[in-house]
């Protein structure tokens, strides 16, 4: 495995497209359900990218964010199923998009698959959506 990604993310059909699309170009993942686990995590097994729900239970994501922010020198995206959100992401995370919730969705070329392309090519020299054989991710999104 070339690197490591948090996963805090509380809906399962999610966590099933983020962790295959993740694990299936070569990356490890580790997956927390709230934002308390997400603190935890981050302290245990030091991810390289964190991509973070932002409507997580229990310390809500732009919240969990600026934490992040202020203990560790960590990318952060923030997920968001919700077409707008109140506050402005840009002032906490290096980018936001809208969380996957289907196969097509996860293979559109949102703002935080952008951002986490950038991340991975700087780090790995393979963003996340370099062609795998067989694999869904390297179908264009038509939308």
């Amino acid at each position: 495995m070339s690197g490591h990604i948090l996963i805090g993310e509380y809906q399962n059909e999610v966590i099933a497209l983020l962790r295959g699309a993740i694990e299936n170009i070569g990356f490890q993942t580790t997956v927390v359900k709230d934002g308390r686990s997400v603190l935890k995590a981050i302290e245990e097994k030091r991810p390289d990218l964190c991509l973070i729900e932002i409507l997580l239970p229990r310390l809500g994501g732009a919240t969990l964010c600026r934490e992040i922010k202020a203990r560790a020198d960590l990318p952060v995206v923030l997920l968001n199923t919700l077409s707008k959100h109140r506050r402005n992401p840009a002032q906490v995370a290096q980018s936001m998009g809208r969380t996957p919730t289907s196969r097509s969705r996860s293979r559109c070329g949102s703002c935080s698959r952008r951002s986490a392309d950038s991340f991975l090519v700087r780090h790995t020299g393979r963003p996340i959506s370099s062609p795998v054989p067989g694999s869904w991710l390297r179908r264009p999104c038509r939308s």
